[in-house]
């Protein structure tokens, strides 16, 4: 079945904070920070913190963490640790508006890289 992609209006995106991390610290902080579900793009696993405001046609991102993931699994399992037990996250495909989010992002990273090598960054 061939997938159709529209773009029917114009939101303005704000990133303010992208991070490249381990794909163990996106899943651990996903798990702490009840930030469900993840997404995949492209050979990268990635966690979004973001609010709408679509009265003004506005998405900030607050913070964006990839990783390195190169296959896709619909769940990623966080193996349990003292008092907390064996974790299942879920992970989607990432498109539409979260697959121009995660472009934009590693966009910035890519841009802002220095030649030291630091890849977080913080975004206006």
């Amino acid at each position: 079945m061939k997938s159709l992609h529209h773009k029917c209006e114009d939101v303005k995106l704000k990133i303010y904070h992208v991070c490249i991390r381990d794909m163990e610290d996106i899943l651990w902080c996903s798990v702490c920070a009840d930030q469900k579900p993840l997404y995949w793009y492209d050979g990268k696993l990635v966690c979004l913190e973001l609010r709408e405001n679509m009265d003004k046609q506005v998405i900030h991102v607050a913070n964006i963490c990839i990783g390195e993931c190169k296959t896709y699994s619909q769940i990623m399992k966080i193996d349990g640790v003292k008092n907390i037990p064996v974790t299942y996250v879920p992970v989607i495909k990432a498109c539409g508006l979260y697959e121009s989010i995660i472009q934009k992002a590693l966009e910035c990273v890519s841009r802002e890289t220095d030649m030291k090598g630091k890849t977080e960054k913080k975004h206006g």
